[in-house]
């Protein structure tokens, strides 16, 4: 797949995601049942094109039911969920009990709070994931607001099969390890209005996880500041799922927020580890063209940034365990909606890796970024 087919794909990818920004749910009968926009065409490395669909029945105000199918065009395997939701009425903390149940795939070693619906693989959480893990489970949660923060409270009892593409282990692990896993999880979130999030899982026999994160914009005069940080720790014997991949985009024309874009996927997956970026940038393009015709059109903006992390991953040694690190540095710079096509914005950016060490050479990447404008 060359370049401008890659760049195509995440355009549909971003209008994916974007219907649900603007109307994720269409009403098709009285207000009551809708039709979920997010499952109609998904896309990650191990299924390619996901086609499937999903409805929301409320026959109460208070109550949510849903449900979804999709068909993976490359494994040619069907997955589904279904889930039902209260939202309490005696409650003055919005509080909401959910229920979920399902069959799906999930990135492994993933860098997100796990706290999202057991029955959801949508948009970009797993574009450039490849290493996966088919689960089969059952979800039972509680969520509610406070004035600054919302709380999650979910437990989970799954099976877990590694994937297998052309009798290669897709879900790599250290060590001879099963290829199914069983078990189950409870986790506690916390978001915080002024972008902290905190998260503490406990999966019995497979991990113990702390992962923390900061992710907020701040306006300075003509410029936006985007920072982001986050740190992880989880036990040194872990299962590989609930590590942390500290790798990026390096291998691919694509360009990700708060990725390292010189690391390829799962380079490094480490026990501990902590990353931190800034990039700033210009909030007015420098001009705008447009043609109402063709929907084209370019307002470029320019962007700066530097981002580094460092990891450890633990290793049984002959006679003691020992940690391996790793650190790495890179800035970039580019020019974000070159072209503008629709809602989403093209634009060109380069990374290059700053070496660190004695004899390390620094690496060039050059992407292509997109991002959807609302």
């Amino acid at each position: 797949m060359g370049k401008l087919q890659k760049a195509l794909l995440v355009t549909l990818v971003l209008l994916s995601c974007g219907c649900g920004a603007v109307a994720q749910y269409v009403p098709l009968v009285d207000q009551k049942l809708y039709f979920d926009l997010d499952k109609v065409w998904n896309y990650n490395l191990y299924e390619r094109s996901r086609w499937g669909g999903g409805l929301k029945y409320m026959p109460v105000k208070a109550v949510d039911i849903t449900a979804y199918v999709g068909y993976g065009v490359r494994d040619e395997q069907w997955k589904g969920g279904a889930g039902v939701a209260w939202r309490l009425p005696w409650s003055h903390r919005q509080g909401t009990i959910y229920l979920n149940v399902g069959r799906d795939y999930h990135a492994a070693a993933s860098r997100r709070m796990q706290h999202s619906n057991i029955t959801d693989l949508s948009g970009l959480s797993g574009f450039m994931s490849q290493l996966m893990v088919d689960r089969h489970g059952l979800e039972l949660g509680y969520s509610f607001d406070t004035r600054r923060s919302t709380y999650i409270v979910e437990g989970r009892v799954f099976k877990g099969f590694k994937l297998y593409d052309d009798y290669r282990a897709i879900y790599l692990v250290d060590g001879d390890t099963p290829s199914r896993s069983d078990g189950m999880e409870f986790s506690l979130t916390m978001h915080r209005r002024s972008g902290f999030s905190a998260e503490l899982l406990y999966a019995p026999r497979h991990a113990k996880r702390l992962l923390l994160q900061y992710d907020r914009r701040f306006a300075l005069g003509p410029l936006d500041l985007y920072t982001f940080a986050q740190a992880g720790i989880c036990d040194n014997y872990a299962d590989f799922y609930y590590r942390f991949d500290l790798g990026g985009t390096y291998g691919s024309p694509l360009w990700f927020r708060n990725s390292m874009l010189t690391l390829r996927p799962y380079e490094y997956v480490a026990n501990r580890f902590a990353l931190t970026s800034l990039r700033l940038q210009t909030r007015k393009p420098l001009f705008s063209l447009w043609s109402k015709t063709f929907a084209v059109g370019t307002n470029p903006c320019p962007m700066v940034g530097a981002s580094g992390v460092y990891g450890a991953k633990y290793y049984e040694e002959p006679l003691h365990g020992a940690d391996r690190t790793m650190a790495a540095v890179e800035v970039m710079a580019g020019v974000n909606g070159l072209i503008r096509w629709g809602v989403v914005d093209y634009g060109v950016t380069f990374a290059w890796r700053v070496p660190l060490a004695d004899g390390e050479t620094g690496k060039l990447a050059t992407f292509v970024s997109a991002e959807m404008k609302l």
